[in-house]
């Protein structure tokens, strides 16, 4: 590890370089995300990068979208294909989808089928043999419960109506 001489100038210049529209469509990174660390004997620049928003996305080099956009994979950055830019580049101007509340929608709208994945999530929590004694309606709040964001809607049950 090598460290940083001027810590300070190199912080200045990241921030002058994610402030330039020309050079990076969304900046992130606020003053707080960005601090120096002393680390044996060193100074480095740890930056905490948050996760983009739906409509923060794509989020692209050089006032180019296509082939400029990148993905973080694990450790490392992998550049988005154009499908993938132009996805997010839709999901960027109808963020409804998952905010709209859906009157008179009930268990039965939904794809049953499609509740396969709500054991898995049991799995990777450790709980799979829990999940068996759940009812669908139960595994279905669980899934959205499980969910890293919260998931907004109303469920209408046609037997209290």
């Amino acid at each position: 590890m090598a460290g940083i001489t001027n810590a300070e100038k190199v912080r200045t210049d990241l921030f002058n370089t994610l402030n330039n529209p020309g050079k990076i469509s969304v900046n992130l990174i606020s003053d707080a995300d960005v601090s120096m660390v002393s680390l044996d004997g060193k100074t480095i620049l740890m930056v905490q990068i948050p996760a983009a928003t739906r409509k923060q996305k794509p989020i692209y080099l050089n006032g180019q979208p296509l082939g400029n956009t990148y993905r973080r994979l694990h450790e490392g950055d992998r550049s988005c294909d154009d499908e993938t830019v132009k996805r997010m580049l839709a999901e960027q101007l109808d963020d409804s989808r998952d905010t709209r509340i859906i009157d008179k929608f009930g268990i039965q709208d939904l794809d049953l089928d499609s509740l396969h994945a709500v054991p898995e999530s049991g799995e990777t929590m450790g709980i799979s043999s829990s999940m068996d004694l759940l009812n669908t309606e139960e595994k279905i709040l669980w899934s959205v419960l499980a969910q890293p964001r919260p998931a907004i809607g109303r469920y209408w049950n046609d037997s209290t109506n």
